[in-house]
This record gives structure tokens, C-alpha cells and sequence, in this order.
């Protein structure tokens, strides 16, 4: 039984936080992406565990 997916992850003073869909750096700025960016690393960050493949992206992020 997958663990739900935290609500924010930091790495090298870079906090992605899943639930507002924002990026955050060192200075608290807000760094700007497109949602289907966002959408990238919110299914990298879930699958943070295991290699996730092109194909795997493309059925998660783009619908196949």
C-alpha cells in the first residue's frame, strides 16, 4: 500500500510544494513553470523510489 505523497519537498534550499503547485527558492521567491512542468516533477517526486521511463511520463503527464 502506497504511503500518501508528502505535501512539500525541499532539495538544496528548492521547495516544491505539491498542494499550491509552487517553487520556492532559497529566498522564499517564487520560481514560475508551467503546469505541465509542474505536473512532471510532481509524478517524478511521487516516484521518487523507482526509475520512471519516457513511457511512463507520457501515460501520467500526457495521457499516452
Amino acid at each position: 500500500m502506497n504511503s500518501p505523497l508528502p505535501t512539500t519537498f525541499e532539495l538544496n534550499g528548492i521547495t516544491a510544494d505539491v498542494s499550491s503547485e509552487t517553487l520556492r527558492d532559497k529566498s522564499n521567491r517564487t520560481i514560475a513553470l508551467r503546469q505541465q512542468t509542474f505536473a512532471v516533477l510532481r509524478h517524478l517526486l511521487a516516484n521518487a523510489d523507482r526509475v520512471v521511463t519516457k513511457d511512463d511520463l507520457m501515460r501520467a503527464v500526457w495521457n499516452g
